[in-house]
């Protein structure tokens, strides 16, 4: 089974005003989060309260195979753009997600 989004630093930060930590602290799990699911392609996080920042490249840069965003189709543009701007911590996530694949692998052998 497939544990659940965790929503305790929302709850810990809804109060907050400062909209940097807000996206440091729950944007980044949330949407690492959804990294899982491989097959999602549709995504509608609008009136969220992350979505007050500059929030579309960070999701689209963090979900390669994320189609529609918004209701609205991710142009190729947009998704080079973000690549590049959030490349450096794509390059860490990935190398993180491979390592623990080997670790998952490893453990099953």
């Amino acid at each position: 089974s497939i544990a659940p989004v965790p929503f305790l630093l929302l709850t810990i930060l809804l109060g907050m005003r400062d909209g940097l930590k807000f996206l440091i602290h729950v944007l980044i799990p949330q949407v690492i989060y959804l990294r899982r699911f491989e097959n999602l392609r549709c995504l509608n996080v609008a009136g969220n309260p992350f979505t007050e920042e500059n929030y579309k490249p960070y999701v689209v840069s963090h979900l390669p195979k994320l189609t529609y965003l918004d209701f609205r189709l991710v142009s190729q543009q947009m998704r080079e753009e973000a690549i590049i701007q959030y490349q450096d911590a794509i390059d860490a996530l990935e190398h993180n997600e491979r390592d623990e694949n080997k670790k998952i692998e490893a453990q099953r052998m």
